[in-house]
């Protein structure tokens, strides 16, 4: 246990680069991203919710926020099509982890038990957000 425990720590000790772990999946799928420049859009980002995949719904289109104000002072803004995309992404991106781990565990004659080793990625879930 003491090897995954190591593995674990590591990478909850590094926020920033699963942040930007996240930003790139994010690009990847299609999502753009928008800094916030003036003071007013700055406020605006720091109320909205952090670090979560955000659903904005109006009559003809559905888009997707992901606002990370504290390492870039920006949102991701996607479409349905982008958010599929960012959500295969993640799940080939947790089960490359899975394998590694799995993989490395093998080697130190560890098993893992107990909670995900994905789940030091980034938990992003859905929500309702305002347009920005």
């Amino acid at each position: 246990m003491p090897v995954l425990i190591g593995i674990l720590g590591c990478a909850a000790k590094n926020p920033e680069k699963n942040s930007l772990a996240v930003h790139e999946m994010l690009v990847k799928a299609g999502f753009t991203y928008k800094v916030a420049k003036t003071a007013e859009q700055q406020e605006h980002l720091r109320q909205m919710p952090q670090k979560k995949l955000l659903r904005h719904v109006q009559p003809n289109e559905t888009t997707y926020y992901y606002v990370d104000a504290k390492q870039c002072n920006c949102v991701f803004v996607g479409d349905e099509a982008a958010k599929n995309r960012y959500h295969k992404l993640k799940h080939e991106k947790m089960s490359d982890i899975r394998k590694s781990q799995a993989s490395e565990g093998e080697e130190a004659g560890v098993f893992y038990r107990g909670e995900d080793p994905a789940s030091v990625m980034e938990d992003i879930d859905e929500g309702i957000a305002p347009g920005f």
